[in-house]
């Protein structure tokens, strides 16, 4: 049978454990729904999420580990790599650690180890999720801006047009008022001897000459 040439839809699950059998079990329980990575400990971890971190969306990391615990992972992935969700697994952990890092938002889910494979799925499904909500909540975010700031423009432009013209149309009626000022001021004078003739053309804006 051919293979298919259609891109692999399935997620993709980071899990960093410095044990290969514990890597080797989680690919086995997991890999038939996920696309799975995994790594040996923090540092290679955050390796690879400096090269992949953009196609990965659950990571899954052990508690207690050699070097760096999995809870020093968890806010560097956060900071760095915010549409990731992160679960942490383990036999014994530090619950002021585990609550400090549910109250910064760090920690989607605390699995006990050994893994159950029935509750692992339960949890990788539910972390997808988020994870999807939590993109479209950001790209929602982000078309927003981007429509306020075309609305900002398109309007800001029609505005200041229009404040342009009404700022004309005041200076022309400002004019005509004095036109007609000084016109009725004329109308108001009769034309005699007695006039002075500047005042006449000042009125009129033309020469006086005198009838004789």
């Amino acid at each position: 049978r051919a293979a298919s040439m259609e891109p692999d839809s399935r997620a993709t699950v980071l899990y960093v454990d410095d044990e290969a059998l514990a890597r080797k079990y989680f690919a086995h329980l997991a890999g038939a729904r996920y696309r799975v990575l995994t790594a040996a400990g923090v540092d290679d971890a955050l390796a690879l999420l400096a090269e992949s971190g953009e196609r990965i969306d659950v990571l899954v990391t052990d508690y207690r580990m050699p070097g760096r615990l999995g809870s020093e992972l968890l806010p560097e992935v956060e900071r760095d790599h915010p549409h990731i969700v992160c679960m942490l697994a383990s036999a014994y952990a530090d619950k002021q650690v585990l609550l400090e890092l549910i109250n910064a938002g760090s920690l989607f889910r605390l699995l006990e180890k050994p893994l159950d494979t029935a509750e692992l799925l339960r949890c990788l499904a539910l972390a997808v999720q988020a994870g999807r909500a939590r993109a479209a909540r950001r790209l929602g975010l982000m078309a927003i801006d981007e429509s306020l700031a075309f609305l900002e423009h398109e309007l800001n432009t029609p505005l200041a047009a229009v404040a342009n013209f009404a700022r004309g149309i005041e200076r022309r009626a400002m004019r005509l008022q004095r036109h007609r000022s000084n016109v009725s001021a004329c109308v108001a004078i009769r034309p005699s001897r007695n006039v002075n003739r500047e005042s006449m053309t000042l009125c009129t804006g033309r020469p006086v000459t005198e009838n004789v």
